[in-house]
């Protein structure tokens, strides 16, 4: 059972988890239906990737999926 979730995990999970445009708006879109105020914000305004590409470059998620 591991074997399998190990095999799948690692082709369905990115080992970098970036925000996308469309993963953003899906979140908005679900707050909006309690939540009026959410409907007008944009994913844009939500998105910093720069933590996650300076964690990417300094090596560290190579390390942690190196085996």
């Amino acid at each position: 059972m591991n074997t399998t979730y190990d095999d799948y995990s690692q082709r369905l999970v990115p080992a970098v988890p970036d925000p996308t445009t469309p993963g953003i708006q899906t979140i908005i879109d679900h707050q909006a239906k309690t939540r009026p105020e959410a409907k007008g914000l944009k994913p844009i305004d939500f998105i910093d990737a720069l933590t996650l590409k300076e964690i990417e470059e300094s090596g560290f998620i190579k390390k942690l999926y190196a085996n």
